[in-house]
């Protein structure tokens, strides 16, 4: 939660929204050579990820507020996510399922 909106942090692989084209933070994987070492190290680039910021035209700021927008739908309908990406807006259709 930010007072910007949702930013997305991860998505079930092959889940509804990663399959209609969110973005979450993306992990980067540096290496780096000192000597005969080679170090690795990993960090979040939180910049690539997507920012909800409406869902159905329906501003939200807080989780409980995304997830009674989207429990208030049935499995298959169509929920319009409005991301900022880039700085841009953008609308994201997603056709909501049912969890298992």
């Amino acid at each position: 939660e930010t007072e910007q909106g949702l930013v997305v942090a991860l998505l079930t692989p092959d889940g509804p929204a990663e399959r209609a084209g969110l973005q979450p933070f993306r992990i980067v994987t540096e290496r780096r050579r000192q000597g005969p070492f080679v170090y690795e190290s990993r960090r979040v680039d939180q910049s690539s990820a997507d920012r909800i910021v409406a869902v159905d035209g329906q501003p939200v700021t807080r989780a409980d507020q995304l997830i009674d927008l989207i429990e208030s739908k049935q499995p298959g309908d169509m929920a319009t996510f409005t991301v900022v990406r880039e700085g841009r807006r953008t609308e994201v259709p997603v056709r909501l399922e049912a969890t298992p």
